[in-house]
């Protein structure tokens, strides 16, 4: 999934509006024992798959948990 940033949470520290960003398949929290001890977040015990374990892939608008953690910039 890609887009371009239309809103920020108000955790959201390392993105702003108008940037173009690529959303994982996999979501991972950062905090369980495969995220933060292994560093390992495509197995992590409580991820999140857009289209899948929540709503996204072919939604207009899509809300990332942990966007700080999850969202890659796309550079121009």
């Amino acid at each position: 999934v890609s887009g371009i940033i239309v809103e920020v949470g108000s955790d959201v520290t390392k993105f702003k509006l108008g940037e173009r960003v690529a959303v994982p398949f996999i979501l991972s929290c950062g905090q369980c024992c495969m995220c933060s001890t292994h560093n390992r977040p495509t197995i992590c015990e409580k991820q999140e798959q857009p289209g899948f374990s929540m709503y996204g892939s072919f939604a207009e608008y899509l809300a990332v948990p942990r966007a700080d953690r999850n969202l890659s910039i796309i550079p121009d």
